[in-house]
């Protein structure tokens, strides 16, 4: 959970980018085999099926479209802690979602649907805070931002909230906030994204647990976040 290990991971392949986008740029460059693995020795639920995990996910993807990176193909083997689900019982662990899951699903919303999308990392020179700006032909549509700072529901004092001021484009009234939470950093159960909790038992289709998500309106050209420490949110821009 650390921004400037993040950058400092993906600029190793900003050379091969340039080389495409200048010489072959119809040819797309693809990680196909990513994993926020932390143990070399055995994949372990606990420390890379949590929502702290699902944090990294989600700085490593945006940040990986914003250098270039037009595809990322995430790691999906049976037992591996970084996983979206595991299918079946296995090792006596029953079938179940895991927390990873839900930061593709962030990513896949901050993508959306238009045709012509751009990301932007926006530098805030912290390594426990990232933002990134989506465009849609050429308008400012989505903002991402990620609080990488590491609290636990364990831990011995109040979970810190970020405060900050979002600046709006004049035509937008109103915003959408989206949540990526749960309990803490080590939380495996109970992680939602727009409220929504997806489960084995629900067979994948998903179930509101919170209602988290927002419509705020915009004063003065801005907007005012308030971000938990390991927690992501979506802004929105809402037009028309």
């Amino acid at each position: 959970m650390n921004h400037n290990k993040v950058i400092s991971t993906l600029d190793v392949f900003s050379p091969g980018i340039t080389y495409l986008r200048e010489n072959n740029p119809n040819i797309s460059y693809v990680l196909g085999e990513v994993g926020s693995s932390l143990n070399p020795v055995f994949n372990d639920y606990q420390l890379e099926g949590v929502l702290g995990s699902a944090m990294w996910t989600v700085d490593f993807m945006l940040y990986a479209m914003s250098k270039g990176i037009n595809r990322m193909s995430m790691q999906l083997g049976l037992g591996f802690g970084y996983s979206a689900w595991q299918p079946i019982e296995l090792n006596g662990t029953a079938p179940h979602v895991q927390a990873p899951c839900y930061s593709q699903v962030f990513v896949a919303d901050f993508i959306g649907t238009a045709p012509e999308v751009q990301v932007s990392n926006i530098d805030l020179k912290r390594k426990n805070l990232s933002a990134y700006a989506g465009y849609e032909s050429g308008k400012l549509a989505k903002v991402a931002v990620v609080n990488l700072d590491e609290w636990n529901s364990t831990t011995p004092r109040p979970r810190p909230v970020q405060a900050i001021t979002l600046p709006i484009p004049q035509e937008v009234s109103q915003v959408k906030v989206e949540k990526l939470t749960g309990p803490g950093a080590s939380s495996f159960d109970h992680v939602t994204w727009a409220g929504m909790s997806w489960t084995y038992a629900n067979k994948g289709l998903g179930e509101q647990a919170l209602n988290d998500t927002a419509v705020v309106e915009v004063v003065n050209s801005t907007v005012q976040l308030e971000v938990q420490s390991t927690e992501a949110v979506l802004v929105t821009m809402i037009r028309g």
